[in-house]
């Protein structure tokens, strides 16, 4: 319904920010695939980091067609009583790339750690060492 569309881009970046998951439709051969993946958000607002591993299912799907549809839904509840469910939802289309240099896979990972982990220090070092490393 268009009213209760979300337009703003400031609301929809803080939606984006706000969310944990992204699910992402994708179509290899007339063949629909979808997917759910934890994500997080550069800080231009301009990009979504996943993981993806170098072989399997959304690889395939992705390298083959790497236009994508992606949902963020921000669960507010069930209102009680009145038959209804609040949340928000960004959807938007998009072309997956693969991030193939080394600095920016560090910097996808490092994002996604402080994105979702309450003291992301020594996660971080666990996962990609020292800086110098």
């Amino acid at each position: 319904r268009p009213e209760k569309a979300i337009t703003d881009r400031d609301q929809l970046l803080m939606v984006l920010r706000e969310g944990n998951v992204v699910t992402l439709a994708m179509c290899r051969n007339d063949e629909p695939y979808l997917v759910t993946v934890n994500y997080a958000l550069n800080g231009a607002g301009t990009a979504i980091y996943f993981h993806c591993a170098g072989q399997g299912k959304k690889f395939d799907y992705l390298s083959a067609n790497p236009k994508v549809w992606g949902q963020v839904f921000i669960d507010g509840g069930y209102l009680e009583g009145e038959c209804d469910h609040r949340f928000r939802t960004v959807q938007f289309a998009a072309e997956a790339a693969f991030v193939k240099e080394e600095s920016a896979k560090r910097e996808a990972l490092t994002l996604m750690i402080r994105h979702f982990e309450p003291n992301p220090e020594p996660v971080i070092k666990r996962f990609l060492g020292s800086p110098e490393a």
